[in-house]
């Protein structure tokens, strides 16, 4: 499969838009730090701040829900404290009562990716480039016909074409959870660094677009 030429992910418009068969993805850092904590916190609700207290990691739930509150508010045409959001567990969260737009958010490390879109239901993943050792292992887990393939690949091309397979998988597989069809389109992603990530979208006639959020006051950077 080809990756989607996205090589530069672009900075999103003044004011942002859905329309019809168009999927937003969002590039995000999750860095937060220590003095950037109390200004970030009062965007999430009381219950929000809350699990933050009891996360594993209190300024990458902090990061991450802050994110999509901005995000979904700038979509909404509201305060992104007023986006009500159904927490669906293990990161996954909705637009109250699925009303919309679609979501889907996959974090690894620092790195998190948000697909947004207002028809279609939409799933993500991204991961990091595995070592060879995990490479070697990861191969066992893949049809033997694709194994003997990529066995006379490089190291660095046979990486990349096993981890991209998985989250291919990945991502397909949470765009069914949301409830969307498996015989949908999935689409590899150039996310830049040590990561690839891949999207899945419902039906095969959407149209993509790549953006790099900066929360206000952080410097314009790549990943």
């Amino acid at each position: 499969m080809q990756d989607i030429k996205a090589e530069r992910w672009g900075t999103p418009p003044d004011e942002l838009s859905l329309g019809e068969d168009e999927v937003h993805v969002w590039r995000i850092r999750l860095d937060v730090r220590s003095a950037q904590v109390p200004a970030l916190a009062p965007v999430l609700t009381r219950a929000e701040r809350r699990a933050m207290k009891r996360a594993t990691a209190p300024k990458h739930y902090l990061s991450t829900r802050h994110t999509i509150r901005l995000v979904l508010g700038a979509y909404l045409r509201c305060e992104p404290s007023a986006v009500k959001l159904d927490d669906l567990g293990a990161e996954r969260v909705q637009v109250a009562g699925g009303a919309g737009p679609h979501i889907a958010l996959d974090t690894c490390g620092r790195r998190a990716l948000l697909a947004v879109s207002a028809t279609q239901r939409v799933g993500v993943a991204i991961e990091e480039f595995p070592s060879e050792r995990e490479v070697d292992a990861l191969l066992h887990d893949l049809p033997p016909r694709e194994a003997r393939q990529m066995a006379f690949l490089s190291t660095q091309n046979r990486a990349s074409a096993v981890i991209g397979h998985q989250v291919e998988q990945a991502a397909v597989e949470r765009l069914v959870a949301a409830g969307g069809a498996a015989d949908s389109r999935v689409e590899r992603l150039k996310v830049g660094g040590s990561h690839v990530a891949a999207l899945a979208a419902e039906g095969w006639d959407w149209s993509p677009s790549f953006w790099r959020y900066q929360r206000p006051g952080e410097s314009d950077q790549e990943d």
